[in-house]
C-alpha cells in the first residue's frame, strides 16, 4: 500500500498537526491524524512517517511506499539513519527519541521511500496536506 504523510503548522496559537492516508489501487483505504502544541516541523514530518509505518505493521502491509514532500525525512529513513546507528551516533541528532522510535520499524518493514514536490498538484499530497489543516484548527 502506499501512505502519503504530511505535516501543517498554524502559526496563532501554535499547532502543529501530523496525518498519512493509506491508499491501495488508487482508492483511500484509511486515514489517521495527530497533533501537537509544542513541537517542529521535523517532528511532525517524522512522527507521521512512524505512525504510517505503525499502522503498516499492525494490518500486516508487507508491500509499503511512503510517499512525502520531505526530503530530510526521506534521506533519515532510507540512508542517514543506519550509518548513524552502526556508529552510536543517534543520540548526536535532533530527535533521537523518535529515530529510536522508527529504526526498528524500518528494520523490520522495509519501505520504500519516495518525493514527491509539495503543494504541486499531486492529488493524494494535496489531500493530505489539507487535512493536516483541518487537523490543528478542529483541535
Amino acid at each position: 500500500m502506499i501512505y502519503y504523510t504530511d505535516w501543517w503548522c498554524s502559526p496563532n496559537p501554535w499547532k502543529w498537526g501530523w496525518w498519512f492516508v493509506v491508499i491501495k489501487d488508487w482508492l483511500r483505504i484509511d486515514e489517521m491524524s495527530g497533533w501537537s502544541k509544542q513541537t517542529t516541523n521535523n517532528r511532525m514530518e517524522l512522527t507521521a512517517i512512524i505512525k504510517a509505518l505503525d499502522y503498516a505493521r499492525v494490518v500486516w502491509d508487507k508491500d509499503i511506499k511512503i510517499i512525502t514532500d520531505s526530503k530530510l525525512c526521506i534521506n533519515t529513513c532510507s540512508k542517514w539513519i543506519f550509518s548513524w546507528r552502526a556508529n552510536n551516533e543517534i543520540d548526536t541528532h535532533k530527535n533521537p527519541d523518535l529515530l529510536m522510535e522508527v529504526l526498528p520499524l524500518l528494520y523490520s518493514l522495509k519501505p520504500k521511500f519516495e518525493w514527491v514536490k509539495g503543494h504541486n498538484g499531486n492529488k493524494w499530497n494535496e489531500y493530505v496536506d489539507e487535512l493536516c489543516t483541518r487537523e490543528i484548527v478542529f483541535y
